[in-house]
């Protein structure tokens, strides 16, 4: 899924987990110098784009909790 999403937005700041949870987890980087709402709607976006979701839900959540 993370593969699906860098290639929907290359520059949106997602890794897969490490270790065992390699293929169960996303990292988002949206902390410290990264803390930036454009980083979380990237990343929503990508994600969405990824599994081939409409984002609007996720990003009305994000925009309410931010």
């Amino acid at each position: 899924m993370v593969a699906g999403a860098l290639a929907a937005d290359a520059s949106a700041p997602l890794a897969a987990g490490g270790g065992v949870l390699a293929r169960e987890m996303v990292r988002v980087n949206h902390y410290g110098p990264a803390a930036s709402r454009e980083a979380v709607v990237a990343s929503l976006r990508a994600l969405a784009s990824a599994l081939s979701a409409d984002p609007e839900a996720a990003l009305e959540a994000a925009s309410a909790a931010w």
